[in-house]
Order: C-alpha cells, then structure tokens, then sequence
C-alpha cells in the first residue's frame, strides 16, 4: 500500500518528551485527530497520541512511551506516515500538492518545464515550475484565469499566459 508523509520530527521540545513536528503542505492538523500514528525511518513505528498543541508554526506531539528528551532524541528525522486509504476525497477539480509535483506545465500550447514545488505566500498557491531550457524557476499563480486545464493522469497542467506574467 502506498504511504504518504504528512510531516517530519524536527527534534525534541522540552524535557518531558514533547516531539516538534512540521507538517506538509498539503496536510493539515485532520490527520493528526485519531488515536494512533505511524512514525517512518529505516522502520515503521505505530505509536498512541497522547495530546497535540500548536507552538509557532508547528505542532507538538506527545506520545505514549515517550517522556524525557533521551527518548524523543531518538525520533529525530523521523517522517508521519499515512496509508493513501487514509487521504480524504477532494471535490472535483481539487488536488493534493503531491499530485501536481512533476507535473509538465504548457503555456499556451508550447512546454514550459515541470512544477518543481507549490508554496503560498497568501493570496494563493503559487506553482514554482523550473523551465525546462534553461533551469530558471517561474512562479504561476494557481488561479483559475491562468490554470486552465490539469490532467493528474497524465501530469500535465496547461497555463494560460496572460498580461504581465513573466515566462
């Protein structure tokens, strides 16, 4: 089955076995809401929540058998896992960044390059696509005006150039 990584142990936080946690773009806080989670290495480890609280802009997670920082240590670097049965169906036309990864971008027709990574900065998603010429990186807008078609299946997305886009 596949797995997907829905975030990454960054290091222990504070004395009583807390794990600061980074979550993946696409995944947010929902997945985190069951009983269990799967921590992956070199090997898979399934362990019980035992409580979850925000600090900044990640997560602290506490687990059932972890409770000193020696103990946490030894979780550095390890990735959240979720089985893909887990993943929630998206409304039509809704992706999951993993899926556009990869994906070759046409503007207007003509190949442009791959989409390299998807940030936001805000006002909306922003595809990162490297162009396939000469490695520059481009930022596309996810907009609706400009996205015009996304074919998954075939990891194609075509792009409408519209005034003042620079490609």
């Amino acid at each position: 089955m596949k797995q997907f990584r829905i975030g990454k142990v960054l290091k222990p936080h504070g004395n009583k076995g807390y794990l600061k946690v980074s979550l993946e773009k696409d995944f947010v806080y929902k997945y985190l809401q069951k009983e269990k989670i799967k921590l992956k290495k070199e090997e898979e480890v399934e362990k019980i929540i035992e409580n979850i609280k925000w600090h900044k802009n990640n997560l602290l997670l506490k687990l059932e058998g972890i409770d000193s920082i020696d103990n946490a240590e030894k979780f550095r670097n390890y990735y959240i896992i979720i089985d893909e049965s887990e993943l929630t169906s998206l409304e039509e036309q809704s992706f999951y960044y993993f899926q556009l990864l990869g994906c070759r971008v046409f503007v207007d027709h003509e190949y442009l390059g791959k989409v390299k990574d998807i940030d936001n900065f805000g006002s909306s998603d922003i595809l990162l696509v490297e162009k396939e010429a000469d490695k520059e990186e481009v930022l596309i807008p996810f907009l609706k005006k400009i996205i015009k078609d996304i074919d998954i299946n075939n990891k194609e997305i075509k792009v409408k150039k519209v005034k003042g886009m620079q490609i």
